[in-house]
């Protein structure tokens, strides 16, 4: 019984890591048809040059930026795909609308940097705080 846990981990885990194989080789029409989110989650996975491009040519990450998501930092004013590709795809999201925006809380936890439980908040498409806690 225990087999069948491992065996769902490993076919979710290597799920995901072919989705994002099939993006980065995909062609530039492709590519043109997927999520922001979508785009910047397989950049996560895989470092591919043809998604940074992607990500690039949709205004996504700001030349500033790149250090920090290739160092797996969040910074403030990152975009929400930004944060997405430096931290890969949350595993919640939480919404709340209000008359001034929406905000968004991206919720990660555990990760395999060290961080048990980690929150970044998205005020109007853009990171304006986070918290963390370590191990």
């Amino acid at each position: 019984m225990k087999a069948l846990p491992i065996l769902l981990c490993a076919v979710l885990f290597f799920g995901v890591g072919c989705q994002s194989q099939q993006l980065a080789s995909a062609t530039p029409e492709a590519l043109a048809a997927e999520s922001d989110f979508a785009v910047a989650e397989a950049f996560y996975h895989t470092r591919a040059p043809s998604l940074a491009q992607e990500l690039e040519r949709r205004k996504l990450i700001q030349r500033e930026e790149w250090k920090a998501v290739y160092s797996n930092e969040v910074v403030r004013g990152m975009t929400e795909p930004a944060v997405r590709a430096s931290w890969g795809p949350p595993r919640r999201v939480n919404v709340t609308v209000t008359a001034g925006g929406e905000s968004r809380q991206l919720c990660y936890s555990p990760d395999e940097y060290g961080i048990h439980r980690a929150f970044v908040y998205i005020d109007n498409g853009r990171a304006s705080a986070w918290q963390a806690s370590t191990r």
